[in-house]
């Protein structure tokens, strides 16, 4: 398996990182912990997102990887050695849940060899009321994970979430308090 860390699957969702100016507020960072096996965290999005990332033991072993971002767009990101996924190629991939179905999602290849997708908004209360997560390329199977533990690792992302966007909300007061005075009120 890819050495890769929980962390850097979960900034992987991520399109870009925030550039925040210097302000007097100090944002409380949400910390990384784990919730009933999965490793739950921020991850590096504009949009404040927050993840989830486990890794499945197996032959061979895969690393899946769900983020919500402050808008609700779920990303998911699953990663095996053994899989020769080519970069920028779109793979029409179905995904199985017990509680839903998605057919012939478009899926794309990754530097890494990891698959990258979006789902509309509804997929993580799917996600957290399924038991599995079946993946199939055609009829042939891609890989079958057990749920086990979304429900309360969807409920803490959802907080991650919130408590991203409440700090954004604090830092954004804090720039606005002083935006009526100028740097220099004496330059002509």
């Amino acid at each position: 398996m890819k050495t890769k860390s929980a962390a850097v699957m979960l900034a992987m969702l991520a399109t870009s990182s925030p550039h925040l100016s210097a302000q007097s507020y100090t944002p409380k960072p949400y910390k990384s912990r784990d919730v009933a096996g999965w490793t739950i965290a921020p991850t590096e999005h504009e949009n404040g997102a927050c993840g989830m990332v486990i890794d499945y033991e197996g032959r061979p072993s895969t690393r899946l990887a769900l983020a919500i971002d402050s808008s609700g767009v779920p990303s998911l990101i699953l990663l095996n050695e053994s899989w020769t996924v080519k970069a920028n190629e779109i793979y029409k991939l179905n995904f199985q849940l017990s509680f839903g179905s998605y057919s012939d999602h478009a899926t794309i290849g990754l530097e890494d060899g990891s698959l990258f997708t979006k789902f509309d908004n509804s997929f993580p209360d799917h996600f957290a009321k399924s038991t599995y997560l079946h993946i199939y390329k055609g009829d042939t199977v891609v890989e079958r994970l057990s749920l086990k533990g979304s429900s309360a690792a969807v409920a803490e992302v959802r907080r991650c979430v919130a408590h991203i966007q409440r700090e954004a909300e604090a830092i954004n007061r804090d720039r606005r308090k002083f935006e009526d005075i100028p740097s220099n009120p004496f330059a002509d």
